[in-house]
């Protein structure tokens, strides 16, 4: 196995197996870790199609609505967990491919606008939808079991990051592949790409459609770890986060969900006294990331540890 294989392995599964070994049962960190596993799950999907794909979306927090939303009503008419799983994934592509033909159309701001108007549609359909969805009271999720006892918090952790493990594994080898090499030619130059032979607008339909995957994914751990979701869960604040987590970690790098969701969750939760202002807060660490770590903290670590020195 070369080396990058064992460090990717390393990444991924090193810091779970000592974190399960080592940690209490203590709800908190349990819980707080848990919330990293599911937003680096999301995130790792918008990376993809930002940060390979070049394309601006902020309608990923639609997608996760979609898969919470999917998941609690089956699990209310008792259908098997990994039914749930798979009919959360099909249904967020197939809406994926449905909006993404013709809004992949568009480029820049009008893009991340018109990604922006999906979410925000999803949610007034959650909130309307009243007899489905419980409007905007929220509905329960009948909790998963495994042989009639719950997963607890133990469970639901490793639940997170076992998918979210698998979904690294997979999106990493997928920026290696064709289409992965495809996308970084479309964010380079979208017409010299085409002008190669690359049908630049399926490529971009392929990566939007795993990304909506990636999200619903992570509303199907979500729901199942609240037990209850509600419209304002995912609201235009959740496409944000998700957006600040991809640029905090470090953009086009495919270690930099899960880097950025661990410091994200861990800032929220030490500013959790100052919540009224997390629109304020969330706006002033995009500007200082944009403005002073332009390529995350990867690109942060890298240079003060990792570059090779020049002879």
């Amino acid at each position: 196995m070369r080396k990058k294989q064992i460090a990717v392995w390393t990444v991924v599964i090193v810091p779970v197996a000592i974190m399960l070994a080592v940690l209490p049962p203590n709800h908190y960190l349990y819980s707080m870790l848990t919330f990293v596993g599911i937003y680096a799950l999301a995130a790792t999907g918008l990376e993809m199609l930002m940060g390979y794909g070049g394309q601006i979306s902020l309608g990923n927090g639609g997608f996760i609505a979609l898969g919470a939303y999917i998941t609690a009503i089956l699990s209310q008419h008792g259908v098997h967990p990994v039914l749930i799983f798979m009919t959360a994934l099909i249904g967020s592509a197939l809406v994926a491919f449905i909006i993404g033909y013709p809004i992949l159309k568009l480029e820049g701001y009008y893009l991340a606008i018109a990604t922006l108007g999906f979410a925000l549609l999803v949610q007034a359909l959650a909130i309307s939808m009243f007899p489905l969805t419980g409007g905007s009271s929220g509905m329960s999720v009948n909790s998963l079991t495994v042989f009639s006892n719950s997963l607890g918090e133990r469970g639901y952790f490793i639940l997170a990051w076992v998918i979210f493990g698998v979904g690294f594994i997979l999106a990493r080898n997928l920026t290696r592949t064709r289409t992965g090499r495809s996308l970084v030619a479309i964010q380079s130059n979208e017409e010299a790409a085409s002008a190669l032979g690359i049908y630049t607008g399926k490529v971009k339909l392929q990566i939007f459609v795993v990304s909506a995957m990636y999200a619903a994914a992570a509303g199907f751990v979500m729901a199942n770890y609240l037990s209850f979701i509600a419209p304002d869960i995912f609201g235009l604040a959740l496409s944000v986060d998700l957006v600040v987590m991809s640029l905090l970690g470090g953009h086009g790098v495919i270690y930099g969900p899960l880097l950025g969701s661990f410091v994200w969750v861990l800032l929220v939760e030490t500013t959790h006294s100052f919540k009224d202002y997390k629109i304020l807060l969330t706006g002033a660490a995009l500007i200082v990331i944009l403005l002073f770590m332009p390529k995350g903290i990867y690109g942060v670590l890298q240079k003060r540890f990792f570059q090779r020195r020049k002879v």
